[in-house]
């Protein structure tokens, strides 16, 4: 009797728009839960830091004036997604809570070009579909941390905490990879760019990505490159990120952060006390817990790669899986930071070495008919139990947008219709304030209201005529002009004192 033909395997076009498909869906559960969450929930749509990107387009809508007073990240590639996302017409919390979904789906895009050609890698989706999806268990443990936790997962979401610079060091990673495979131009021009664009936006990109990935070519591509391709390779790595470091320094006045808030070496031991103390808060739930032995297995799996394979872009691959977390503490430390955010490469780049999972199993395991038939059952089920999980999402998105809105709707409708000029401090009123169909109408100030600038256009100020202060229960009291008859309104969580008789003008 002859052989049964083997079924044919779907196009590559098929298994590709799957494993984007499936990638969707996950963004959505993971963008459920992290919505759905209060603390995770607010940091997506009410966190001051992340209302950046809002208060730009707002002001661009409003026809005011652009001259901002920036942190050290510029957020150039964050703005003009958002810009683009605010395009839909949606509410400010719809729009935040797109753009953590677009965030999402685009690591697996990231993730899908670090696994490479199928030449090179013999399950690539699955490979991409696995790395993803371990990222998305690490999003899904994480749950009641604020911004300075050492959930570092979920801040891919969000806006402004660095996501695209992350992105930026995958698709470096994956970049040099494919050179690794095949040496081509396309790529090598593409790493350049990359290069320049993220360390211009972003320093830490350097150190991030830049660093770790020229030490680990230097390591593995002198055996698998000529000298002149492998300096042509990391001249595209190094040059164009210090070009776009020091293209920066026109950009004094735009940039109004203090060094030396940044850069502390004197305070190594208390960066090691507070980084220590957060792993120590994680361990207070369950789901911190799990989040701390999955990260040290991805940790573990690099090292394991590295004395397992053989190739030159899987070497790459596995050493800088180490490396890069190992750059990225040393120099956190060594710098006195206290900023669990800049430790994001804990999490990403050890990941990436599970895109050689599959090939690496396939190659050990002889596949029956019996394992291939269980395999498929598996592969539905998952997938009926993907689609089922996903369906339920978008109501819980739009209840958590909803819900934030409703949030600051009555005093960001009071501003708009009394049509005066207030103030409030920075913790307190970017929500408002990027929700208004004019920002300019409140004001970041200190309590003596003087104007705080920190993530904020100066246009807003010249000639302005101050009239109510907008404060919370975190505010600090303000010092209102002397003689003033004030008046308050409460407003949800916050309390308007209305002082129009006697305003305090700014020149």
């Amino acid at each position: 009797m002859p052989s049964p033909r083997p079924r044919p395997r779907p196009p590559v076009w098929a298994r590709e728009l799957a494993g984007l498909l499936a990638a969707c869906a996950m963004a959505l559960i993971v963008v459920g839960h992290l919505a759905s969450d209060p603390a995770r929930g607010n940091l997506l749509l009410l966190d001051p830091d992340s209302m950046l990107n809002q208060l730009v387009v707002s002001s661009l809508h409003a026809g005011q004036g652009q001259d901002w007073a920036m942190s050290p990240v510029l957020f150039i590639p964050e703005i003009g997604l958002y810009w683009l996302i605010s395009l839909l017409g949606l509410n400010v919390s719809a729009t935040l809570l797109v753009s953590a979904v677009v965030n999402v789906v685009l690591l697996y895009g990231a993730v899908r070009l670090v696994a490479g050609r199928r030449e090179r890698l013999a399950h690539p989706v699955t490979g991409a579909l696995l790395t993803y999806g371990l990222y998305c268990i690490l999003a899904l443990l994480e749950s009641g941390g604020d911004r300075d936790s050492m959930e570092l997962a979920s801040l891919l979401a969000t806006t402004t905490y660095y996501a695209m610079s992350v992105l930026a060091a995958v698709v470096t990673i994956g970049l040099v990879r494919r050179i690794l495979g095949r040496t081509t131009v396309i790529p090598v021009i593409a790493l350049a760019l990359v290069g320049l664009v993220s360390a211009f936006t972003n320093p830490l990109f350097a150190l991030w990505a830049t660093a770790p990935a020229a030490l680990a070519l230097i390591a593995v591509g002198r055996r698998a490159l000529s000298w002149r391709v492998l300096l042509i390779v990391e001249g595209a790595l190094i040059v164009p990120a210090a070009i776009g470091i020091f293209a920066r320094t026109p950009l004094k006045r735009l940039i109004v952060a203090n060094p030396d808030l940044y850069a502390k070496p004197d305070q190594w031991q208390q960066s090691i006390a507070y980084y220590f103390g957060l792993v120590v808060d994680l361990t207070r739930t369950p789901g911190g817990w799990a989040e701390i032995a999955l990260v040290l297995l991805l940790l573990a799996l690099p090292l394991v790669a590295t004395a397992l394979t053989r190739r030159a872009d899987d070497r790459f691959l596995a050493v800088v899986g180490w490396l890069s977390p190992l750059v990225t503490v040393v120099w956190a430390i060594a710098f006195g930071t206290v900023a669990a955010r800049y430790l994001q490469p804990l999490v990403y780049l050890p990941l990436l070495t599970a895109v050689l999972v599959p090939t690496f199993v396939c190659a050990r395991v002889t596949w029956t008919r019996a394992r291939v038939r269980a395999l498929r059952i598996v592969a539905a089920v998952a997938a009926v139990v993907l689609i089922a999980l996903a369906a339920v999402q978008p109501a819980r998105i739009a209840d958590a947008s909803a819900r934030a809105e409703a949030s600051v709707a009555c005093v960001v409708d009071w501003i708009d219709h009394a049509g005066r000029t207030g103030a409030g401090q920075f913790w307190t009123i970017r929500p408002v304030k990027a929700r208004l169909a004019d920002p300019a109408r409140l004001l970041q100030t200190g309590p003596d209201f003087v104007p705080y600038l920190w993530l904020v256009n100066r246009q807003d100020y010249p000639g302005a005529k101050i009239t109510f202060a907008v404060t919370d229960a975190a505010s600090f009291p303000f010092q209102y002009p002397a003689g003033a008859q004030i008046t308050d309104l409460t407003c949800g969580s916050y309390t308007i004192h209305d002082f129009r008789d006697t305003p305090v003008f700014l020149p």
